[in-house]
């Protein structure tokens, strides 16, 4: 009886420890640089919010999903955990949700946000609706046998969505030709999600403003040169509506413009546009991002910097009517004719760039015109960014000159040349309300943020994007470190895999050997 007494115990006590553990929510990371907790930053930003958010994930992991989604689908359930452990008061709720399979709970979320597509990975909240951060289409590879298109895989389809998507960076080529990712950028993008759908329950987006009838770059042309449209969809992922103006025919910069963008403008802009542009910065705390390409020959009798000039000289800057030549080969793409450039402030760290300068990463450009800072009058806070090699200089008059040129000391600037400058106004700004804040980002080069250059170079995403949250004042965002991958390889010469062979073989070998051995001694007994 006492023997019936301490088991019925050991398995109360058994059930009983089993339920307060489970019941228990303790994680503790002993990752090395505790690489598998959320960043200060994350968690800083989301104490803020007020609503709760969910994120929806259909994924599927199986035998038929390319190898790169199993890795993904891996890789986004431990930072989902994160979201749900980590971030107080049950503000992130997780949902994976078995789109074939009926399941009461399952089912009532998925019919409140109307979901019914699989591979899916969705930030919801019920006054807003949800907002789908990733899709795969599983069923999308082509046919090899059809001879009127190109054949895709399922794991070509599926690395271009990731690649889109922008979770992971940095890909490079592997082993067999197939890029790999070696960074992981899904805190970044999830956190980013959440913003944007939180900032659009808040009221009407905010508008992003590119200037028209000078000959400008639309946002809307798919082409890869001449095309933004993919920086367009940048600005779109940020709750931000993309719009144009025609300053000639408006009383100024419309009232709901964020952010107004100056893209490759081809004539110079009257005083009256001018005007308009210098009140939406100093007045208003306006943005502007001004991209401006070397002029050739037909516009050299063109107001200097397109008549901007006056304007970027109040914000300490100057866009020289110049063009930076650099005749080291290794900086030059021959086959996309991009000049790359990854050179940066010695001593000075930006949010903007400092990134792509730990990375090491090259931006692609094209023909480039020098930016620089000129001695601080107005107390500003303007920096420049970016520059090209030592070995390059800007040519003055530089459609007149031979080819290859030769340098004039007395006319040309030496390099490394400035490209990228940025202004930001202090509050002490003379002459301003202290609550302004107006920001000037001048680039010499449009290209750099082209079609063919977002979609083929890392580094030119994280630029774009970083100019975007430095315009928002969204600076945790570029906080958010993105987190390595770890990669892990074997490698074997003919013998040692023979060897080892014979190693793994020998142990269930023995074992058997060992238990008909027993086996007989039994029978002999």
């Amino acid at each position: 009886m006492e023997l019936w007494i301490v088991v019925l115990l050991s398995i109360t006590f058994f059930l009983s420890g089993s339920y307060l553990i489970s019941k228990v929510n303790l994680q503790f990371d002993l990752s090395p640089k505790s690489s598998f907790s959320l960043s200060n930053e994350t968690l800083a930003i989301l104490d803020k919010i007020e609503q709760p958010i969910d994120i929806l994930i259909t994924l599927e992991k199986n035998s038929l999903t390319p190898k790169v989604i199993n890795k993904f689908y891996s890789d986004i359930n431990i930072l989902l955990d994160q979201f749900e452990h980590q971030v107080k008061g049950n503000k992130i709720r997780i949902h994976r949700l078995d789109i074939d399979r009926i399941n009461p709970r399952n089912n009532a979320i998925a019919d409140r946000y109307n979901l019914r597509e699989r591979n899916i990975i969705a930030v919801a909240s019920p006054e807003v609706g949800k907002r789908i951060i990733f899709r795969y289409k599983q069923d999308s590879a082509s046919n090899p046998y059809d001879t009127g298109s190109v054949f895709r895989s399922s794991d070509s389809l599926a690395r271009e969505a990731l690649w889109e998507s922008e979770f992971y960076t940095d890909w490079k080529e592997a082993p067999g030709g197939i890029l790999e990712p070696a960074l992981f950028r899904g805190e970044a993008v999830i956190t980013k999600s959440i913003l944007n759908l939180i900032h659009s329950s808040a009221g009407k987006p905010d508008k992003v403003y590119f200037t028209v009838g000078h000959g400008e770059k639309s946002p809307e042309d798919n082409s890869d040169t001449d095309g933004f449209s993919s920086f367009r969809q940048l600005i779109e992922d940020k709750n931000l509506q993309v719009s144009t103006v025609d300053l000639t025919s408006t009383e100024g910069v419309p009232n709901d413009a964020k952010i107004l963008i100056i893209n490759g403008p081809q004539a110079s802009f009257h005083e009256s546009e001018i005007n308009y542009i210098r009140q939406f910065l100093n007045h208003r705390g306006g943005n502007v991002l001004t991209l401006l390409d070397p002029v050739d020959g037909n516009e050299l009798s063109s107001r200097p910097a397109f008549g901007l000039r006056p304007l970027l000289k109040e914000w300490d800057i100057r866009c020289h009517d110049m063009l930076v030549y650099d005749d080291n080969y290794q900086n030059f793409d021959v086959f996309s004719n991009s000049y790359f450039v990854r050179t940066f402030p010695r001593g000075i760290t930006h949010k903007i760039t400092q990134e792509i300068m730990n990375l090491g990463s090259a931006i692609k450009t094209g023909k480039c015109r020098p930016v620089e800072v000129i001695s601080k009058k107005q107390n500003t806070d303007a920096i420049e960014l970016l520059y090209t090699s030592s070995n390059s200089w800007a040519l003055s008059n530089w459609t007149n000159r031979e080819t290859p040129p030769q340098k004039n000391a007395l006319l040309d600037m030496d390099g490394p040349i400035p490209i990228l400058a940025i202004s930001d106004a202090s509050k002490n700004r003379s002459g301003f309300p202290g609550s302004i804040t107006g920001k000037l980002a001048v680039l010499g080069c449009s290209e750099t943020l082209n079609n063919k250059n977002l979609r083929s170079s890392t580094a030119n995403q994280m630029l774009s994007n970083n100019l975007l949250y430095w315009f928002l004042d969204q600076n945790d965002m570029l906080n958010i470190k993105s987190r390595a991958l770890p990669s892990y390889s074997i490698t074997l010469s003919p013998e040692q895999f023979i060897q080892l062979s014979y190693a793994l073989c020998g142990i269930p070998v023995a074992s058997l050997f060992f238990g008909l051995f027993i086996n007989w001694l039994r029978k002999d007994i």
